[in-house]
């Protein structure tokens, strides 16, 4: 679920990396086109994860914490929010398709943009 501000937001994009130890495991890219002022949305987004191997899987179950996202929230070509976390995949067998609701306001204010953090070339 989120709310957007007073002003427009087109061209809305999520952008969301997942870490494990620090190699990539998965990137996807959603748009989500124009979103109306003042409006709460929300959003639901399944999928599947890459094939991985037995012993890929065995070390995630035995390190908590170390599978990291990264999601980067663009409107137009402009980062306006950056989200990290970590998660423990042991309630969950990482070969098996995700849901994601991810909560989350739009206020379009300016920023300076950090390039180490924009996943764009």
């Amino acid at each position: 679920m989120f709310s957007v501000g007073p002003e427009p937001v087109p061209n809305f994009r999520m952008i969301e990396r997942h870490y494990f130890k620090g190699d990539l495991i998965r990137s996807y890219d959603f748009n989500f086109g124009f979103c109306i002022p003042g409006s709460t949305n929300s959003w639901e987004a399944i999928y599947g994860v890459p094939e991985m191997t037995e012993k890929r899987i065995m070390d995630l179950m035995d390190s908590p914490f170390e599978m990291q996202s990264d999601s980067f929230y663009y409107v137009g070509d402009t980062l306006v929010m950056h989200n990290k976390a970590s998660s423990d995949v042991r309630t969950r067998p990482p070969s098996t398709a995700i849901a994601i609701s991810r909560p989350c306001t739009l206020e379009l204010k300016p920023s300076r943009l950090d390039s180490t953090l924009n996943p764009n070339p």
